[in-house]
């Protein structure tokens, strides 16, 4: 969702344009769910990680789209709040592990690091409750607007892909 017009919305479009957004991420995860899971079945990926790549990918994801809501909506401290939890709280763990003479597993810091993730996602959706902004959560999403959307941007979306296989 474009951030002016989050901005310049009223406090009810606000939640649905939220909430569309949501949805139109739920159905990209849930696309992008089986390359992971067939990523993982082709030995692209190490078997041992893709189950935490995919909960890494969305959770990330999610708590960063979080993140930039707060920002946009004018609440930056509370955004930075978010960002401390996601990436300091984990860290923090990790490095007092090490400094107790633990030698934490790979998948022991991919669990911190998913539970820090969590943690920023639950901080983040207090604060975005707070706001009024969840309530829309319960009517149907705006299935055509987002088509249109999806069609509006799809040159922006090609030009980008180009520009991006340029690099490799």
């Amino acid at each position: 969702v474009n951030a002016r017009e989050i901005v310049g919305a009223d406090d009810l479009r606000r939640a649905d344009l939220v909430r569309d957004q949501a949805a139109l991420h739920g159905l990209v995860y849930a696309a992008a769910l089986p390359l992971f899971l067939l990523a993982g079945q082709l030995r692209w990926l190490p078997t041992g990680i893709v189950g935490w790549l995919i909960a890494l990918s969305l959770t990330e994801h999610f708590s960063q789209e979080q993140s930039r809501l707060l920002t946009v909506l004018g609440r930056p401290v509370a955004a930075n709040l978010v960002l401390f939890v996601r990436l300091g709280s984990w860290g923090g763990l990790l490095a007092l592990m090490f400094g107790l003479g633990l030698r934490p597993s790979l998948s022991d810091v991919l669990l911190l690091w998913t539970g820090g993730v969590i943690a920023a996602i639950v901080t983040a959706s207090v604060l975005l409750s707070q706001m009024g902004l969840l309530r829309s959560l319960r009517r149907r999403p705006n299935w055509s607007w987002m088509g249109a959307g999806l069609r509006q941007s799809r040159p922006f979306w090609v030009s980008t892909i180009s520009l991006s296989t340029i690099y490799f």
